[in-house]
């Protein structure tokens, strides 16, 4: 009876613990989805698709910093912010409420949806709207094939930012994770984002 038990408990334990995490990872995934849902529905945007921008940014952390001083959520410019204070009539704006979830997201959300609509007569605008995001709106127009204007598959071949193709692929693999309402693993999430690091130490060249 005690070796049941113990196998029992063997078997069992680590399974309740791998389920806990990932309730715990679901839940902190979404904890921004209140704010999401209004926002990409009045920018008429898949709000999982802002989710998983978010995700690929910051890692749901709001007073994300970049290198080049990306702010909060979506790792907003300040030059992005700023065109859009512009468009919404927003006087007085300042850079520093960008660590605002709320403001973060409804900037970060408004020029995504906008890089996208830009796109709306190719063939994938997707693919097309996120390497704008990413590197802005000069390089996705270098990037685009003169004779394949449309063709995402053209734009992809001319893209010579390794991290941006990178950006892109990793951004709609996440996005058809949410769709199908799957929520990854912390440990997979750990691994992307060291990835890059250790084939760096390594000397791995992409």
């Amino acid at each position: 009876m005690f070796r049941r038990l113990s196998l029992f408990l063997a078997i069992t334990t680590p399974i309740s613990i791998a389920l806990w995490w990932w309730s715990k990872t679901a839940s902190f995934e979404c904890q921004y989805d209140p704010i999401i849902q209004p926002i990409a529905q009045v920018n008429k945007i898949d709000p999982l698709l802002v989710r998983a921008v978010i995700w690929r940014e910051s890692r749901f952390k709001a007073n994300c910093k970049g290198r080049d001083g990306e702010r909060g959520l979506m790792q907003i410019m300040e030059i992005a912010a700023e065109d859009w204070s512009i468009r919404e009539k927003v006087k007085n704006f300042d850079p520093e409420t960008l660590y605002d979830p709320h403001v973060n997201i409804e900037v970060g959300t408004w020029y995504l949806s906008r890089s996208l609509r830009r796109w709306n007569e190719t063939d994938n605008p997707l693919i097309f709207g996120l390497a704008e995001y990413n590197a802005g709106r000069s390089n996705a127009l270098r990037w685009v094939d003169p004779d394949s204007p449309l063709s995402s598959e053209a734009f992809l071949r001319r893209i010579d930012y390794p991290t941006t193709l990178r950006y892109v692929e990793i951004i709609l693999k996440k996005h058809q994770q949410y769709q199908r309402g799957y929520i990854q693993p912390p440990w997979v999430t750990l691994w992307i984002d060291w990835k890059p690091k250790i084939l760096r130490k390594i000397g791995y060249k992409n």
